[in-house]
Parts: structure tokens; C-alpha cells; sequence
């Protein structure tokens, strides 16, 4: 008997002769009979940013789903005066069918691709929320940025909590970012252009 490769577990998950979760748990256990996980640091896994082109469809797919419902929700949003309340309403929609398809896909599928999709979407649908919210508020662009960049930190904190996709951890870090740099323009810093982000002097973004 010749021994069974990952192409044939592929061939046989594409056949319909076991699923995609029991033949990510076969090549596992075929690895840790090998020795090849014992050589892994314990704070370090293998990286695979997807485990089969069936992955990248599915993130087409949903990309799509994503689009036409930003594109839906926006034109919605054109033809009300509070158009703020109704994005804060289609924000948590969004989020909550978000998370219910990272339960499948993140959860139950252990897809890579598809969960890094999802998350990228929770932050941009919480960054919805966050600008609706700050609208509410009548808030000026300083703390419009400051406000939605934290709602979006902390939404994607729960989101990671809930579902452990280590790609969340840098959206986190980029809304922190943001957060605190909305901070530092609420004095009324704001720069004018991109390049005076980056001019360190003293009078680059305050005229003292």
C-alpha cells in the first residue's frame, strides 16, 4: 500500500469522501505522527494564508455580498435627513450576519482566507457605526476620526475574542492608531495635507 499524499486528501475531499474538517484533522494528526509539529515553537503555528482555491471563491463571494449591501444601504441612506440612525441600524445588521458566517466559516469550516475577509469587513462595517455615530453627535472631523476609530477597536476587540483570528490583532492595532491620532489633532492640529503627518518639527501641525 502506497502512502496517501495531500493531493489525494484534496481529491478525496473535492469526491465527496469526507469532509474538509475531517481531512484538515487527518493531515494533522498524519503530521504530529511524523514529528513535524514537535519541531514548532509553542507560540508559533504554520502559516497558510489558504488551504485550496475553493477558499478564494468563497471570499469573492462574499466581497460581492459585501458590496452589494454597502451599495444597497448607501443608496437607502440618500434619501433620509437621518441617515445617521439608519447606518448605526444597517452597521449592527451587517455585523451581526457577519458574525454569523464567521461561526461557519471560522468556527466550523476553519477557513483562512474567508476569516481574514470577515474580519476586514466587521472593522469596516464597526467603522460604519463608529462615523454614523460621531454624525449623531454633530462632531467635527478630529472627533469623528477619534470616536469612530475607538468604536471600531473596541468592536474588533469582541470580534477577536469570539472568534481568534490573529489577522483582527492588526486592525486592532491600526484603530488604535487612528484613535490616537485623532487624540492629537483634537486640539485643532489637524493636518492639511498627508505630508504634514510626517513633519516631526514642533510647528508642523501647531502654530506655537
Amino acid at each position: 500500500m502506497t502512502g496517501i499524499t495531500r493531493d489525494d486528501i484534496r481529491a478525496a475531499v473535492t469526491a465527496g469522501v469526507m469532509t474538509e474538517a475531517q481531512a484538515a484533522s487527518l493531515v494533522v494528526l498524519s503530521e504530529q505522527r511524523s514529528g513535524v509539529r514537535k519541531h514548532v515553537d509553542g507560540l508559533d503555528e504554520p502559516f497558510e494564508l489558504f488551504k485550496g482555491f475553493n477558499e478564494i471563491f468563497i471570499v469573492v463571494g462574499l466581497s460581492i455580498l459585501y458590496l452589494g449591501y454597502a451599495g444597497v444601504t448607501g443608496m437607502t441612506l440618500l434619501g433620509t435627513t437621518q441617515g445617521y440612525i439608519l447606518g448605526m441600524i444597517y452597521a449592527v445588521f451587517g455585523m451581526g450576519a457577519v458574525a454569523l458566517l464567521a461561526r461557519y466559516f471560522t468556527l466550523t469550516r476553519r477557513m483562512v482566507a474567508p476569516s481574514i475577509a470577515l474580519s476586514v469587513m466587521f472593522g469596516l462595517l464597526g467603522g460604519q457605526f463608529g462615523f454614523a455615530f460621531a454624525a449623531m453627535l454633530d462632531m467635527n472631523t478630529p472627533g469623528a476620526l477619534t470616536t469612530g476609530a475607538a468604536i471600531v477597536a473596541l468592536l474588533l476587540s469582541g470580534y477577536y475574542l469570539m472568534f481568534r483570528v490573529p489577522f483582527t490583532v492588526a486592525l486592532i492595532a491600526l484603530s488604535v492608531f487612528a484613535t490616537s491620532f485623532g487624540l492629537a489633532t483634537l486640539g485643532g492640529s489637524f493636518p492639511d495635507s498627508l505630508r504634514d503627518v510626517f513633519l516631526c518639527r514642533r510647528t508642523a501641525l501647531s502654530p506655537f
